[in-house]
């Protein structure tokens, strides 16, 4: 595959704000503008710009900087209320799965359990090391690695297998993080031979 030149030039955050200004965008604190583009960055930020843009590239009139931080820290603050519940249906299964026993058959189950078969596929296997309550490996998981790869989550459970390394409430304990995943075809049919 022949490689492609890319000959737009990077923005300095002082040149990203004055673009932002260019398109009508009101900054009434410069410093603090200046501070969040280069603390959470200019492109991370575009996708905040879009419900204030009716026209491509140009802000509706009287939009601030101040609403995009505004919504940026909403959708943050969401994520990690998201993040919160996704952690206690967590330890939920976690707590079911405590209760699971692999068996070579279902003939002679222990009385009170119930069959379960983990369904087969692919899986994108994590190492983590730290505390079971630090959700950081999901976020990351979710937030950069997924969107970077060339995968998407599968329809399936995920797990985590805790060996001799785990221990519980220990921020040095290990253990392996088993997410379902199965290619995203989006992601292949955006690469074409030239």
């Amino acid at each position: 595959m022949k490689k492609r030149a890319y000959n737009k030039k990077p923005l300095s955050f002082a040149d990203q704000l004055q673009q932002l200004k260019d398109r009508n965008l009101t900054v009434t604190d410069n410093a603090s503008a200046l501070h969040y583009l280069s603390q959470i960055g200019y492109y991370r930020l575009s996708a905040y710009f879009l419900p204030y843009q009716n026209v491509k590239d140009r802000f509706d009139d009287g939009i601030t900087f101040g609403q995009i931080i505004d919504t940026y820290a909403f959708d943050r603050e969401l994520r990690l209320l998201v993040f919160d519940c996704i952690e206690r249906i967590e330890v939920a299964i976690r707590t079911q799965f405590i209760y699971c026993v692999v068996v070579s058959d279902f003939d002679e189950l222990p009385e009170g359990m119930e069959p379960f078969v983990l369904p087969g596929g692919l899986y994108a296997v994590f190492h983590y090391k730290g505390l079971n309550t630090d959700h950081t490996i999901f976020q990351y998981i979710i937030e950069t690695w997924l969107p970077d790869s060339m995968y998407r989550l599968d329809n399936r459970p995920h797990f985590e297998v805790l060996g001799d390394s785990y221990k519980n409430n220990d921020p040095a304990s290990e253990e392996d993080i088993w997410i379902p995943i199965k290619p995203n075809n989006r992601g292949f049919n955006t690469i074409k031979k030239q």
